[in-house]
């Protein structure tokens, strides 16, 4: 139940976010969508024990996962906007180039550098760069960043929920 609730709050928050800005051109209107899948909660990396943090003020960051409202994200494969549900913010791939670091911005539907394409395996491919959201594990580094698509498990994402 209370995963159901949360469910629909992260629903509630991602329609308010881009609800009033939604408006179908005629040829959207007609173009069929399968049901819409929503995501939500932490988003876990598949390199290591880690959760994708919001890294005030810096760009994003896999850090140690906790209860912390500021690591819940919600993700919709209709609107294709991965948004903090603490902060309402949206995240961005910055320049889009490879080593660009991942990064929240005010949410903007018409920006495709905050659209993303969730592979239903586990990778975040952003639309506008067709790069995939990336942990860069040099060194000691924590950023989270734009990276060429390659299969690494660096590139690898679990939402905590599906609904």
């Amino acid at each position: 139940m209370k995963r159901r609730r949360l469910a629909l709050r992260a629903l509630a928050l991602l329609l308010s976010v881009v609800g009033a800005t939604v408006v179908a051109s005629p040829a959207q209107a007609f173009e069929p969508r399968p049901p819409a899948i929503l995501y939500h909660g932490h988003v876990f990396s598949g390199a290591a024990a880690g959760c994708l943090d919001p890294g005030i003020p810096a760009n994003t960051q896999v850090w140690f996962c906790s209860s912390a409202n500021t690591q819940v994200w919600t993700y919709s494969s209709r609107f294709r906007m991965i948004i903090n549900y603490a902060l309402n913010k949206c995240l961005d791939d910055g320049a889009g180039i490879n080593g660009s670091g991942a990064f929240l911005n005010t949410c903007d539907m018409n920006s495709q550098h905050q659209r993303w394409f969730y592979d239903n395996t586990t990778f975040l491919i952003n639309v506008a760069s067709g790069r995939c959201l990336d942990w860069d594990m040099t060194g000691f580094s924590i950023k989270v960043e734009v990276w060429d698509c390659n299969s690494g498990a660096n590139q690898q994402w679990f939402f905590e929920f599906e609904d």
